[in-house]
């Protein structure tokens, strides 16, 4: 029993000497360009004209259009996990109308 435990900690203890080596020669080696000697990019190109100076995103999770006020969803002490075709046209074609009104 104590052979094996002593075997087990030198083995421990190598590991955490490797890991500790590996970190520090990591460190070392770390290439670090100095300040003067990066390289300037120049950009090449014609831009485009930016008509008006806002625009809105619209970010939206619509669960697969699965999710809806009538879907009795498992993860909320329900019963299903998917909802019935009918139930997804409904979803998918509410998504779809209030995608439309956002638009300008």
């Amino acid at each position: 029993m104590r052979f094996t435990l002593k075997w087990m900690l030198r083995l421990t203890l190598l590991f955490v000497i490797a890991f500790g080596a590996l970190l520090a020669f990591s460190t070392i080696t770390d290439y670090r360009p100095e300040p003067e000697s990066e390289e300037k990019l120049s950009l090449e190109g014609k831009a485009g004209k930016i008509e008006g100076d806002t625009f809105t995103t619209l970010i939206w999770n619509i669960g697969y259009a699965g999710l809806g006020a009538e879907m009795d969803f498992f993860n909320d002490g329900g019963k299903m996990v998917r909802p019935t075709e009918e139930q997804h046209a409904k979803f998918l074609g509410g998504i779809k109308e209030f995608v439309a009104s956002m638009r300008d």
